[in-house]
């Protein structure tokens, strides 16, 4: 930054004396200032949008898992895996907005993964969008692979499943007027390799340097600009590295580079296995205390397959009227209600009726405060799933 002034002699203007001042530090301090408010601003959003997200996905996975005991047919039951499957991928992405929203991610375990296996359930997750939907519009894809053999890595599936549904989606909007796709996968200098290639409307070298910044999109008003950016910081979490080859008019293709896994340390993992016959346990008096009807309503289904007699209230305040009227077993109570929380009501169960066992429910996240955790018998994030529900019940009704 530079300044002038004037320099006067006998009331004459007779030079000007400029000071010249390096601002560089105070400008950059001002720059991280102002993006840590616009972090803390969107990490305020993120976590309340998860928190919603997950009520909307607890919905859905339990239904889905409901209706799965009652798939009278192997292709119906797939359909609902496949549901089941993107609602428990769903369930991980909100919590990584958490994860991102309190700046504090959490450990994943890794475990051995088949990507050919998991490509070919990725191709299966986007078949609606470069089959279905593309053939109602008059438009065709054709879709190849060739896939290598010993083709492993260890990571999370969800989090990967992520990526390559990013670039198997990026890939299909580069071919607006159809085209093809192939996808391949190969083991080379110790890396295990997955090749996504489109013959789409490729990418200028400008585009190709800014591709993976946060919010650049070339789609318009039809992209966030996060997918390829959040894609490559899952690759770098597993220890990988994501490349382009690109030109314009001739198509891209996306090279996604991730550590060999060692060959003793092998546990495909394929897709999700089908659900054991539930072992019996003791019949129990519940009582859900929790505002949002849709998540109530599944919860009190899975409890009813369980053989337990349900009562259902939408508010603490009606939830404190049951416990007048009724003994129960166990309470579910939801964190975050308009009239008095979840932490909140545990403290008048604990003081009122120490004998009733408490399971806190909540689309936040566990909390991790030993306080808190005191206050209840266990907490379950939402999404949950019915055989986590009933490991949960289990415990508690044998203790």
């Amino acid at each position: 930054m530079v300044t002038y002034s004037p320099l006067f002699v006998s009331g004459q203007i007779t030079g000007v004396l400029g000071i010249a001042r390096d601002v560089t530090k105070e400008r950059r301090a001002a720059e991280v200032a102002a993006h840590t408010d616009k972090l803390h601003a969107l990490g305020q959003m993120a976590s309340g949008v998860a928190h919603d997200f997950n009520n909307v996905l607890a919905t859905i996975l339990g239904r889905t898992q409901l209706l799965k005991r009652m798939a009278e047919t192997e292709q119906i039951r797939r359909g609902l895996e496949i549901i089941e499957t993107a609602t428990l991928d769903g369930a991980s992405t909100a919590r990584r907005i958490q994860n991102f929203a309190r700046l504090n991610p959490a450990n994943v375990e890794f475990k051995s993964i088949d990507l050919n296996q998991l490509i070919a359930d990725c191709l299966e997750f986007t078949a609606t969008r470069w089959n279905s939907d593309a053939h109602a519009q008059g438009i065709n894809f054709e879709v190849t692979t060739s896939l290598g053999e010993g083709v492993i890595s260890r990571g999370d599936p969800s989090e990967l499943r992520e990526v390559f549904v990013n670039l198997i989606f990026n890939a299909i909007d580069a071919m607006p007027k159809g085209g093809k796709l192939h996808i391949s996968t190969y083991v080379e200098t110790h890396q295990a390799t997955v090749k996504v290639t489109d013959s789409g409307i490729g990418m200028s070298e400008d585009i190709k340097r800014r591709i993976f910044e946060p919010f650049f999109t070339t789609k318009g008003t039809s992209g966030t600009g996060l997918g390829l950016s959040v894609s490559l910081s899952i690759i770098s979490h597993h220890g990988g590295v994501i490349e382009i080859d690109s030109e314009t008019g001739k198509g891209t293709s996306f090279y996604v580079r991730l550590p060999l896994a060692k060959a003793e340390a092998l546990e495909v993992i394929a897709s999700r296995p089908v659900s054991e016959p539930m072992p019996a346990m003791p019949a129990a008096q519940m009582l859900i205390v929790d505002d949002e009807d849709s998540v109530r309503e599944v919860l009190a289904d899975m409890l009813d397959i369980f053989g337990h007699s349900v009562v259902q209230c939408s508010s603490a305040q009606a939830g404190l009227v049951a416990l007048k009227t009724a003994n129960f077993d166990i309470i579910f109570t939801d964190l975050a209600m308009p009239d008095m929380d979840g932490w909140a009501l545990s403290e008048q169960v604990r003081q009122h009726w120490p004998k009733t066992k408490i399971i806190l429910m909540t689309g936040y996240g566990a909390d991790s405060s030993p306080d808190n955790q005191a206050k209840v018998d266990a907490i379950i994030s939402k999404p949950f799933d019915i055989e986590q529900l009933q490991e949960t019940l289990s415990k508690l009704l044998r203790t």
